[in-house]
């Protein structure tokens, strides 16, 4: 939940970094709307009740919670706002994913927009996919059209997933098979799904290919950007969207 919060916090570049022991203070810096699953009824209910600030919600026991919310949305509420995953991450291994979306400012028909944005989701996900202690073999896309019809595709691979090009190729190839060209795209996005812990992977590589070379590339520039937060590394083709041009 609170890696959720954090991409959306520092969009559009989507990197903020909730240091340990601090995951109180980044709560409470957020606004009621912010918090992830709190729609539009629940902020009206607040506001009925005068609660206007998060920091308020965390002195509420449960049973008052329950009483002012029922027991199901008591739950939900005591944990988010302590900074708590409420089950957004599955302990079953096989339901664990890791996700990455974006929403179009406008509608739009060009796949090479999609592919482009689909290009920086994977450099996203490979990143997580790095520092999450986890592998995968399976990429999943998502789409959504203007009507709000939404379409998903994804493929298993026989290896577990290298690097952030070897999910682009993968997300291409799914876009080809699956877009509908004759209607408007409003949301793209991509998912690395059925997460295994990397040390019990049972498929392992006999030799280096292209896309381990490049996943050892890309830790390293993972690594740099840690240690210089300022400093941002990204693709060439990604330029226009990082310069702000």
């Amino acid at each position: 939940m609170l890696a959720k919060l954090a991409s959306e916090y520092k969009k559009p570049d989507g990197l903020y970094q909730i240091e340990k022991g601090r995951e109180i203070e980044f709560i409470d810096s957020l606004k009621l709307k912010d918090l992830w699953g709190i729609g539009g009824k629940s902020l009206e209910r607040f506001h009925d009740l005068g609660i206007t600030e998060i920091r308020q919600l965390r002195m509420y026991s449960m049973k008052l919670l329950a009483e002012m919310f029922g027991e199901h949305s008591a739950g939900y509420i005591y944990t988010i706002v302590r900074g708590e995953d409420p089950g957004v991450w599955n302990c079953s291994p096989k339901s664990r994913s890791i996700s990455s979306e974006v929403t179009f400012e406008k509608d739009i028909r060009s796949p090479e927009t999609i592919k482009k944005e689909l290009l920086d989701i994977s450099r996203q996900l490979m990143f997580r996919l790095n520092d999450s202690g986890f592998t995968s073999r399976t990429v999943s896309l998502k789409i959504k059209y203007f009507d709000f019809t939404v379409i998903t595709a994804q493929t298993t691979l026989t290896s577990c997933i290298k690097c952030s090009d070897e999910i682009y190729s993968v997300l291409c190839s799914l876009l080809e098979n699956k877009l509908d060209r004759s209607k408007p795209v409003r949301l793209t996005g991509a998912s690395l799904m059925s997460l295994e812990d990397r040390g019990a992977s049972s498929q392992l590589d006999l030799f280096e290919d292209n896309y381990s070379k490049k996943g050892e590339v890309e830790k390293a520039v993972q690594a740099l950007s840690k240690k210089r937060p300022g400093l941002k590394i990204f693709k060439a083709a990604l330029i226009d969207k990082f310069s702000g041009n």
